[in-house]
């Protein structure tokens, strides 16, 4: 696949690559004003007759397998565009064909964002539940048709910004899809990321089996999509003992438990979706319907606590704070308990969304709270100003008042014990 190459109408604009292609080699083209996705299946390869080598059992051998490739995949292609029907963020092929010995698919590209995994994990929560939402609503509508997706990765989930500004998955590669169930008979010829395997996929693959085949169902997504979430919301693989096993799916089948601790004290209800999503038994799995239910339910406000929400406050304050200090320097000594300063600090637009948040009163909007907060984070936010938003973050976070509120320890007239009072216990959260 060379540029210039034109391929049953559609005219290659880049060189051909198996980067990230598995079994196949891709390339970008066009036909009329449009942009298409194309794949070159490198195996089977049909036995064009007067060109294929080989004895003529050999080449009926090849025959039979390819009139089987031919079958499923009209049968896969059937039934993807009935998903596509259905709605959802599914990239489907739009065709597929055999020109000489090669087999084709091809599909609509998709213009994505520049996010890998790591990237995914620095946005703010909010899009980062976007995007694991429209991701398991694709996943659900393929398993409705009884189909596994079968290479659920980061890869295969293009992130995509919309022209309302918000991110979300688009599901493609569907070569190593399946009928639940009917997973490939070949163990050798599943291809796919070891990294994302479910337990029983990969026993599978160790094994065979008829048995074992018939336990590869839909459930085997879920456990992929799983460690794919606690990625996009920790940034990192689960924890399990990489000098021990190789894979997580290795670990699992051990009996050991994914280590889930640095997500638990983000979010717990998002901890233990994940959790059940890698359940060694796959009936223990939620399906996924019941994972896009659980992420409507999800606590966007409390779940950075320890991070952006403590970023949010130094830095919706940082600014008042350095105005004030440009009003005061010449004539008053830079403190914080200065009146008139405390009496800006609480007439300020982050200091009046907490009240209004909280339904704090006008006589609740204690100086000395305000003053002890301000106070806390003077010297870090302005001596700190222009090492970036990582500094004001990690020294936030270990400060005093900034552990306080993380831990949700009482702290007298601070900001979290007035909204402890208020609250009566619940979880803080600042939009």
């Amino acid at each position: 696949m060379k540029i210039g190459e034109v391929i049953n109408g559609y005219r290659l604009y880049s060189d051909g690559t198996t980067t990230n292609g598995g079994r196949s080699v891709w390339a970008f083209a066009t036909k009329g004003k449009e942009h298409f996705f194309i794949k070159q299946f490198l195996s089977p390869k049909y036995p064009v007759p007067g060109q294929a080598p080989g004895s003529e059992k050999r080449k009926r051998m090849l025959m039979e397998k390819c009139q089987r490739f031919e079958k499923e995949q009209n049968r896969f292609m059937a039934e993807l565009r009935n998903c596509v029907r259905l709605g959802g963020n599914l990239i489907v092929p739009i065709e597929f064909v055999r020109v000489d010995s090669f087999y084709y698919k091809i599909a609509l590209k998709v213009d994505v964002s520049s996010f890998d995994v790591s990237g995914i994990a620095e946005l703010p929560f909010e899009n980062k539940l976007v995007i694991a939402t429209t991701a398991a609503h694709s996943v659900a509508i393929l398993h409705q048709m009884r189909i596994a997706h079968g290479d659920l990765k980061p890869n295969n989930l293009l992130i995509n910004k919309t022209a309302e500004g918000e991110f979300v998955a688009k599901l493609i590669d569907f070569d190593e899809s399946f009928f639940e169930g009917e997973v490939n008979e070949n163990p050798g010829e599943v291809v796919s990321d070891f990294v994302y395997y479910s337990p029983e996929l990969l026993r599978y693959i160790k094994t065979g089996g008829d048995e074992l085949r018939a336990k590869v169902t839909c459930k085997s997504d879920i456990f992929s999509l799983g460690i794919i979430y606690y990625q996009y919301f920790h940034g990192r693989l689960p924890k399990f003992n990489k000098s021990k096993y190789q894979y997580l799916a290795v670990s699992v089948l051990d009996g050991k438990t994914p280590g889930l601790g640095g997500l638990r004290v983000k979010n717990k209800k998002l901890a233990k979706l994940i959790g059940d999503m890698l359940a060694i038994d796959p009936n223990d799995r939620p399906s996924a319907t019941q994972v896009v239910e659980e992420l409507k339910g999800v606590d966007c406000g409390s779940v950075e606590r320890g991070t952006r929400t403590l970023y949010n406050v130094g830095r919706w304050l940082s600014a008042a704070l350095v105005d004030f200090k440009k009003k005061i320097s010449e004539s008053e000594k830079f403190h914080f308990r200065v009146p008139r300063i405390v009496i800006d600090i609480r007439s300020s637009p982050v200091v009046a969304r907490l009240f209004k948040r909280f339904d704090f009163d006008a006589s609740e909007r204690s100086t000395r709270m305000l003053s002890g907060l301000g106070q806390r984070l003077k010297g870090m936010l302005l001596t700190n100003k222009q090492k970036g938003s990582h500094v004001y973050r990690l020294r936030f976070r270990k400060s005093r008042i900034g552990r306080a509120i993380s831990n949700k320890r009482k702290v007298g007239t601070s900001l979290k014990g007035k909204l402890l009072a208020k609250e009566k216990g619940k979880k803080i959260g600042i939009d």
